[in-house]
């Protein structure tokens, strides 16, 4: 029942029929062994300033890939996010494909070349596993993925 207006002495409804609940999103949870929280988003709780470093382009760089360097290990930015702060590019964002020492490989290219010197932001990626979330992260409390669910395909065998 929906109240659509009160007054003095009534109020004014609209009786809705039982075949208005098949409109709700089923299954309501999704047991998967990865995490449904986005990375950084509420549920995560992960503070993206604590898992963000500032780079600068380097020579010979190219719209796809950006050469930098890190001190983090190769893969610690895989997934992750460029945000650009200054140049041609700035305030823009691309996903991380590849993570080395010296280089970004990124999923899309720039609308731009990058400059020698253009200043940029790269954000931890996460592939949504509890051993990342545990180890990278330390963030094993706010995991919400079930990996120890057997996948649909083991628990049935015929």
């Amino acid at each position: 029942i929906d109240v659509d207006e009160v007054g003095g002495s009534y109020v004014k409804c609209t009786a809705k029929s039982y075949t208005e609940l098949l409109d709700t999103q089923f299954p309501m949870h999704v047991y998967q062994p990865s995490c449904c929280y986005s990375l950084y988003g509420a549920g995560c709780g992960v503070n993206r300033a604590n898992f963000s470093q500032t780079g600068y382009v380097l020579q010979n760089s190219t719209k796809k890939k950006i050469n930098c360097s890190f001190s983090k290990a190769a893969g610690y930015y895989q997934n992750g996010v460029v945000t650009f702060l200054s140049g041609k590019n700035i305030n823009i964002k691309r996903s991380v494909k590849i993570h080395e020492k010296t280089f970004l490989e990124l999923s899309t290219p720039l609308q731009y070349p990058p400059a020698i010197g253009d200043r940029f932001e790269v954000a931890a990626g996460c592939n949504k596993t509890i051993a990342t979330c545990e180890g990278k992260f330390n963030n094993k409390a706010n995991f919400s993925g079930t990996p120890y669910v057997p996948k649909a395909e083991t628990t049935a065998k015929f």
